[in-house]
């Protein structure tokens, strides 16, 4: 039941109302402007903000700026991006579609001394996040634009070796020298609600893919235009022939087909 107009909350309604808002980003994980949330909850608007005021402040909650407006998730469930305020994500090409990524997990398994024992299963596809992350790093006396990416799970950088994917907390070397994932007029970009396939919960805000980039590669991000992209992402059901043991997996992204053990 809703409050009479400038009535003051009880501590027990606020606590009911945290409980309740909480339920949101708990049951349906987004990305949420308060024009989202106002319609879910009972209360006053101007109670419903104070409110989410509160829980940023006891870090409950985090505030985000996405387009000049405020934005809310929950860290400890990370935010799925189909809900809320973003208006576009970033598909990585699919480069190794089912039959070319299947090839390549057959051909990881034929280097396995086990792999006589060992048989591909199922496979499932999904998303993995990744924060594109437009920068200026020196080379000598210039400052020349280079993109990076910060993996939207485990808060690691996305780098290529010798054109393979890999997943690295710190990165040796020149910032300018390193390869830049995709080109950005080979992302496809779409509405979120297009995307069908499973997306792992987004854990990093982009300020932080930001300052992972400022702080680890000593460049100059462009906080204006960060970007959340997602990786095309296979899973690969390994199982035994033999003997009745839990399977394991296998995990080779869409784009350049680097294998995994896990990607997060």
């Amino acid at each position: 039941m809703a409050r009479r107009k400038g009535g003051r909350p009880s501590k027990d309604e606020e606590k009911t109302a945290s409980e309740r808002l909480l339920e949101i980003f708990e049951v349906l994980p987004g990305l949420y402007s308060e024009k989202h949330l106002f319609p879910l909850m009972p209360e006053e608007d101007a109670f419903v903000h104070r409110l989410l005021e509160r829980l940023v402040e006891r870090k409950v909650l985090q505030r985000e700026m996405v387009d000049g407006q405020a934005a809310y998730w929950e860290p400890a469930h990370g935010f799925d991006p189909r809900r809320g305020v973003l208006r576009s994500l970033g598909l990585l090409p699919l480069n190794f579609p089912l039959n070319k990524a299947a090839k390549r997990a057959r051909a990881e398994l034929e280097r396995r001394i086990l792999r006589y024992r060992e048989e591909i299963g199922g496979h499932e596809f999904s998303y993995l996040p990744l924060w594109r992350v437009p920068s200026e790093v020196s080379r000598g006396p210039q400052r020349v634009g280079r993109d990076f990416y910060v993996q939207g799970v485990n808060r690691k950088l996305a780098v290529l070796h010798g054109g393979r994917l890999a997943f690295r907390h710190l990165v040796p070397g020149a910032a300018w020298r390193l390869e830049s994932l995709v080109s950005p007029s080979k992302i496809d970009r779409v509405p979120p609600e297009k995307v069908r396939e499973d997306i792992r919960p987004v854990r990093v805000a982009p300020d932080q893919a930001a300052e992972i980039v400022r702080r680890t590669i000593g460049a100059k991000p462009n906080p204006g235009r960060i970007e959340l992209c997602l990786l095309p992402l296979w899973r690969f059901e390994i199982k035994h022939r033999e003997e009745k043991r839990r399977a394991r997996h296998l995990w080779i992204d869409g784009t350049f087909g680097s294998t995994f053990r896990d990607p997060s």
